[in-house]
């Protein structure tokens, strides 16, 4: 079953939410990511400052299970009322039955510079926007590398290219 990391921002009048595919990022690089994410929300004195006496910020992760069992890593940022929740979440068959009989479009095919790579951005009748991520078989075809299950949702198809021209998988790192 594929699972995702699900990142929610909290302390904030305006919503962001943004999902990843569990084995496109290691958990360092989702720490690393959270911790950015927090800190964006301070003052650029404290993140950007040359002066040694400047302000400085800590981020705090704490790292704990929901009641479902699912792992939940939570950043602040000392200062900053904003913080991120990121939970790992079971993808189950939830996002395909929801898709199922709606149209769509492919907003934009992406390749990986070695051209064993490519993602259809694929924009749905409901709003949704998903990955199909692909691995070159030989010739011209490729074959999706989930099974036949999407990656996603994304709030936008920009930001789901943001997010997968940038993984290690896209490229051909892992």
């Amino acid at each position: 079953m594929a699972r995702i990391w699900k990142i929610v921002r909290h302390g904030s009048s305006e919503k962001w939410e943004e999902s990843l595919p569990e084995n496109s990022v290691t958990e360092g690089q989702l720490v690393a990511r959270l911790s950015h994410l927090a800190a964006s929300h301070l003052p650029p004195a404290a993140v950007a400052s040359p002066h040694r006496n400047a302000l400085r910020y800590t981020t705090s992760l704490t790292v704990k299970n929901d009641r479902f069992g699912n792992k939940r890593l939570i950043m602040y940022a000392s200062g900053s009322p904003v913080h991120y929740i990121a939970t790992l979440e079971d993808m189950g068959s939830s996002n395909v039955t929801s898709l199922t009989g709606l149209g769509y479009r492919v907003a934009v095919s992406v390749y990986s510079e070695d051209g064993k790579r490519a993602a259809d951005i694929c924009e749905f009748s409901n709003g949704e926007t998903y990955l199909d991520e692909k691995e070159w078989v030989e010739g011209t075809t490729f074959r999706n590398r989930h099974g036949g299950r999407l990656a996603g949702p994304f709030n936008s198809p920009e930001e789901a290219e943001k997010f997968i021209v940038t993984t290690a998988w896209f490229l051909g790192r892992a």
